[in-house]
């Protein structure tokens, strides 16, 4: 899979909500003034895209917490990123982004 081992943001803005949905990530896209939400395990990839650690990291972690086959959601991961990549929704770096 492309990026695996890149530093990945999701850089889109992250609505709080009065509706706490556990499985759903409110953002907002200020270049195209959109709005919309994530669900399911997308919603959980995008809350741990943070940019200070590998894709291949995320992905372990994520599939570690689910419980799943290392590797299940491979495919959905790699169009989901294009979509979102395409978006201009994602920062892509080979290095960890600093802390501060």
């Amino acid at each position: 899979m492309q990026h695996l081992d890149s530093y990945i943001k999701f850089t889109a803005e992250k609505i709080e909500s009065e509706h706490k949905d556990a499985g759903v990530l409110y953002v907002y896209d200020p270049a195209s003034h959109t709005g919309f939400s994530i669900t399911g395990v997308a919603s959980l990839l995008c809350k741990k895209l943070d940019g200070k650690r590998t894709l291949r990291s995320v992905l372990g972690e994520l599939e570690r917490e689910l419980d799943v086959t290392p590797g299940v959601y491979d495919e959905a991961v790699r169009g989901f990123l294009a979509d979102l990549e395409q978006k201009q929704l994602l920062k892509i770096s080979p290095s960890p982004e600093s802390a501060g």
